[in-house]
């Protein structure tokens, strides 16, 4: 709720700020990087970003941005482990960069789940995350669609650490 309420607020500030809605759906790179736990997951939320010129990748101009999201997981089963659902809520910060038509963002956040899985052994995680992909214009909304990568962990900061790397389908409206 916290997340939300700052990009909410975002919106009372003025300024260049663009505000999307996001969702994403995908599943747990297995096995990759230590994951064990084939999760599937979608994501809603909300996104605002800014132009922010001081932040350049060679002579690519960013965005900065900030996203709120609720995530939905589930596993079928995985190490002994029965069958189970989380429910998360996280924010993401980072900068987009745009080339023609297409973009790549860089960020980093940090998501609180519901409960503690195979992979991830705290409820709070830090949340490494890429996306690339296309934006165009639908009947004059800007759209974004791409593949985003998300590594969730605890950072090395208790208990099993082994995290898991979502990958799935990114898409974002202007609105």
């Amino acid at each position: 709720m916290l997340s939300l309420a700052t990009v909410l607020a975002l919106s009372q500030v003025g300024g260049d700020w663009k505000f999307y809605g996001t969702t994403a759906f995908g599943k747990a790179i297995v096995p990759f990087l230590g994951s064990e736990d084939p999760r599937s997951h979608w994501t809603i939320g909300i996104q605002a970003t800014k132009p922010e010129p001081r932040f350049r990748f060679k002579r690519l101009r960013a965005d900065l941005f900030v996203e709120a999201y609720y995530e939905d997981s589930s596993s079928p089963g995985a190490s002994q482990q029965p069958p189970n659902h989380t429910d998360a809520a996280g924010v993401l910060f980072g900068a987009r960069y745009r080339f023609g038509s297409g973009f790549f963002d860089l960020g980093w956040g940090l998501q609180y789940t519901d409960q503690r899985t195979v992979d991830i052994s705290s409820r709070l995680s830090s949340t490494p995350n890429a996306t690339i992909g296309f934006f165009f214009d639908i009947k004059g909304r800007e759209v974004l669609a791409g593949l985003r990568y998300v590594h969730i962990s605890n950072a090395g900061l208790s208990g099993n650490n082994q995290g898991t790397n979502q990958i799935g389908f990114f898409f974002a409206v202007r609105f």
